[in-house]
């Protein structure tokens, strides 16, 4: 169902501004704006002995991998005043979290897989437990099947169709340390630190093959998007892979350096959490030439683990976690028009798939028919749609300053 506004209007007043410093249990919740190549600013920082690890969000709650602290879930449906609703401890660390329906499922190390049921947020309960006979360090369900990243025991497929009584399907040794893992298809694609990217056919839960290997060096995550397997790499930064051929995978393209442990994909872009760097933003439109066109170097340690969900970055960083707003930020150096690149810190015009920021001072105005994802209009921008043009939003329009529609305006 969309709603369409084809007459002029000013001043819709929705959403809120993202900045907060606080304590939350044994952890910082650090919440900033981050407008790449616009504004850099790092409230606060708080120094814990907790640990932040990865994350999963689904709608307005944040499910976070806390280490030693266990599964922690926040309620973030008011970034300015964020939740801790519950947590499910552990005798190990929880290194990371993936939901699916009422389930949680959280990577615990020594501990194994706990699968917690999260019908209720404020009361989450374990469900049942995987003992892994390894070191759980990540978590992928697709269908009726969990993929484990077991750490030094390789990679592990479960039977989850009943949550209560989860059942071993199959064991695939990997050589060195399995870390963070992806699927697609009839295939997983585990990180494998230093045997490179393992690409694992899992056609037959039963019995997995190791499909194509391809040595990249010490690879630490992984996401898959179309034909191209996004690393991130100790010592290389941002890889692509081009696994068209999964049997043969070649490298497509290499940023190098840095010492990247975390990355994720949304849109056109990838989100690379760096030690060296802390924070990149590249865009993938091209995926055998990305560009860099983003970058923050303020992130309080060093950053361990990544998830992108709606615009928003959340860096798991030793004691810390950082939430950073990744809207493509209007910053007008040529002129007022929207389809102009160099009028916006990525260098790129927002498309469909896209989170678009116009921040205080902006003139912006549409001439054209325009798509984007999210879009977020300050106190003090003005956007203009002219007659004859439409701008579609998929999901949300925030506006906190001055939007004249001559035009169209659809929400879906």
């Amino acid at each position: 169902k969309k709603l369409r506004l084809n007459q002029p209007h000013q001043d819709l007043q929705v959403g809120i501004n993202y900045l907060l410093m606080k304590k939350l249990n044994s952890f910082l919740l650090i919440l900033f704006a981050f407008n790449v190549l616009v504004s850099q600013t790092l409230e606060s920082t708080y120094d814990t002995t907790g640990f932040a690890r990865g994350s999963d969000v689904v709608g307005d709650y944040l499910y976070l991998g806390g280490g030693n602290q266990g599964m922690q879930i926040f309620d973030i449906s008011d970034r300015s005043n964020p939740q801790l609703l519950s947590s499910v401890g552990s005798s190990a660390e929880t290194y990371n979290v993936m939901v699916v329906g009422n389930y949680a499922y959280a990577a615990d190390m020594a501990s194994g897989v706990k699968i917690i049921d999260i019908t209720n947020p404020n009361s989450p309960s374990v469900t049942s437990t995987i003992d892994t006979n390894g070191y759980a360090f990540d978590v992928y369900v697709s269908g009726n099947y969990l993929y484990i990243s077991d750490y030094g025991s390789g990679f592990k497929i479960y039977d989850i169709s009943n949550p209560s009584s989860p059942t071993s399907q199959s064991s695939l040794g990997l050589g060195h340390e399995a870390w963070h893992l992806d699927v697609s298809g009839n295939y997983a694609y585990v990180a494998n630190t230093f045997n490179g990217l393992r690409i694992i056919d899992i056609s037959n839960p039963a019995s997995p093959s190791i499909t194509g290997t391809i040595d990249t060096g010490d690879v630490r995550d992984v996401k898959v998007s179309g034909n191209y397997a996004y690393l991130a790499g100790r010592g290389n930064g941002l890889q692509v892979v081009d696994i068209s051929n999964p049997a043969s995978p070649s490298l497509a393209y290499s940023y190098g350096g840095g010492a990247a442990f975390g990355i994720d994909i949304e849109g056109n872009f990838a989100y690379l959490a760096d030690h060296t760097s802390d924070f990149l933003v590249f865009d993938i439109s091209t995926p055998t030439n990305p560009s860099l066109v983003g970058q923050y170097n303020s992130t309080p340690d060093n950053p361990q683990a990544l998830t992108v969900e709606g615009g928003y970055a959340y860096i798991g960083d030793f004691g810390y976690m950082v939430i950073l707003n990744v809207f493509n930020s209007w910053d007008g150096s040529s002129n007022n028009d929207w389809n102009n690149s160099s009028n916006w810190g990525y260098g790129v015009v927002p498309s469909s798939n896209d989170y678009a920021i116009a921040p205080s001072g902006s003139t912006i105005v549409i001439s054209s028919n325009t798509s984007v994802k999210k879009i977020k209009v300050s106190s003090g921008a003005d956007l203009t749609i002219n007659s004859g043009s439409t701008l579609s939003v998929s999901e949300d329009f925030t506006i906190l300053g001055s939007v004249t529609n001559s035009g169209s305006i659809v929400i879906e």
